[in-house]
């Protein structure tokens, strides 16, 4: 059981709150009390006042494979959420390029289309047509320097610079992120 889900979650989950899931789901299978009777069993064949009988080793092999698969799926999950942290973060950076170079490059109209399919009434063959169905307004770019004077003889960055900054920080982010985070951030996209 995963409790971090990858392709779908939109925030990281508090370390916390993982820790009491996976707790959680540990307990539908192993309740305290049982993991309490078996430990003074076990404190009891430690002092040599009892020898465990087949159905108490058992219920300890049990209950130990339990606590092994619990502490792996926390793991996972830790492991998951910083994966999840990254995914987060490289998909934050695509929208703020895409936003900060539409501000700065501007674009020119753009018509959308949508693919329908068309029947031909002469030869009844089926084809794909490209239909306009609306178009996205031209935007001008953000005109002006990078950086203006500032009449001593120095230059302080202008408005159009900083954000040109902002779009540069953003497509570093972006190019950090490591190949294993990359895989969930096409899957994402895709099943978006």
């Amino acid at each position: 059981m995963n409790l971090v889900d990858m392709a779908n979650d939109q925030a990281v989950w508090p370390t916390g709150r993982l820790r009491r899931r996976a707790e959680a789901t540990l307990r539908q299978k192993l309740t305290e009390q049982d993991e309490q009777r078996l430990d003074r069993i076990l404190r009891m064949v430690a002092a040599g006042e009892k020898t465990l009988t087949p159905a108490q080793s058992a219920k300890l092999t049990q209950a130990e494979n339990l606590l092994g698969q619990h502490a792996t799926m926390l793991d996972r999950a830790l492991a998951d959420n910083t994966l999840l942290a990254e995914v987060l973060a490289h998909e934050e950076a695509a929208m703020a390029d895409a936003k900060l170079s539409l501000i700065l490059d501007g674009r020119e109209e753009t018509q959308l289309l949508v693919d329908r399919q068309v029947v031909d009434e002469a030869t009844g063959e089926t084809r794909i047509e490209q239909v306009a169905y609306g178009t996205l307004p031209a935007i001008e770019a953000m005109p002006g320097p990078n950086d203006i004077s500032d009449g001593d003889g120095g230059t302080i960055r202008s408005a159009r610079g900083k954000l040109v900054d902002q779009r540069q920080a953003a497509r570093d982010q972006m190019a950090s992120t490591s190949p294993e985070a990359m895989v969930f951030v096409l899957a994402r996209a895709e099943g978006s």
